[in-house]
């Protein structure tokens, strides 16, 4: 190992932090290298990412339900305010909440969009589009009887 080498090694060891921010800057600088480097790295090591992923299910199921967590409460705090609740009744409890389509479209849009996370992903990926509220689901079940009874 050169000098120059073991002196990066050693900054890196005492300063972190910079070491992060450092490492941040540079793949927004070269977004296309830091791309083929990790594409790179995942064909060459295929077998072994695969084994790690097979052997690590837990964290790769807890990441994921976390950034599902995040990315419905993302949803629905800007569609219902912060803490989000239902415009009907005000009902506050997360897990009962909804996203509602105001013009009562959802079955032609979950053939589009799908339903569940992707849904979710799809209303942040397009900037959170008009038409949609947050209802909980009981004034949910209402406003659809009420659709089915006229």
């Amino acid at each position: 190992m050169s000098n120059n080498l073991i002196y990066i090694k050693n900054w890196q060891r005492k300063y972190p932090e910079k070491n992060k921010e450092y490492q941040a800057r540079w793949r927004l600088r070269h977004p296309d290298k830091n791309h083929k480097f990790h594409q790179e790295y995942r064909d060459k090591n295929k077998g072994k990412i695969q084994t790690y992923r097979r052997n690590n299910l837990h964290l790769f199921r807890g990441y994921t339900k976390a950034n599902q967590h995040r990315a419905r409460k993302l949803v629905l705090e800007h569609y219902g305010g912060k803490p989000p609740k239902c415009v009907n009744c005000g009902c506050s409890i997360f897990d009962c909440l909804d996203i509602d389509h105001i013009y009562n479209n959802g079955s032609k849009e979950r053939k589009k969009q799908g339903t569940g996370t992707s849904f979710v992903k799809w209303l942040i990926s397009n900037n959170f589009p008009s038409g949609y509220q947050i209802l909980c689901r009981n004034c949910n079940w209402l406003k659809y009887i009420k659709l089915l009874r006229k």
